[in-house]
């Protein structure tokens, strides 16, 4: 009778270990996903300082000043923000300090100065 009750408890003991590491490994796992989803959204601001970034350099440099970058995300510059946009979500913004006209771009671009406007192609 003993041996019986020994065995019983024994899986008692198991599956309550297994149920406590299922557990953490689904919180783990949660965890993981938030972390992912803070870097997407950290590294779409970095691209959106950058841009603002670049445009100010341009702005600063004055008439001709011209610039080449590219990005992997669509940009939008509305009303002096910069949208950085992935997924048809805008992921990130931020301000812009020089007379720009509202444009929408992604890939390689071309900024430059043009009698103190920055244009984008």
């Amino acid at each position: 009778m003993k041996k019986a009750q020994i065995t019983i408890e024994f899986i008692f003991g198991i599956g309550a270990l297994v149920m406590i590491f299922v557990l953490l490994l689904h919180l783990s796992f949660e965890r993981r996903i938030d972390i992912l989803n803070l870097k997407e959204d950290l590294d779409a601001l970095e691209e959106c300082h950058k841009f603002s970034s670049i445009i100010s350099e341009v702005y600063n440099g004055g008439d001709g000043t011209k610039l080449y970058t590219k990005t992997d995300y669509k940009i939008d510059i509305k009303n002096q923000i910069i949208e950085v946009v992935k997924e048809n979500l805008t992921k990130a913004m931020c301000p812009i300090y020089a007379r720009i006209q509202n444009v929408s771009f992604s890939g390689e671009v071309l900024v430059k100065n043009e009698k103190g406007t920055i244009a984008i192609q």
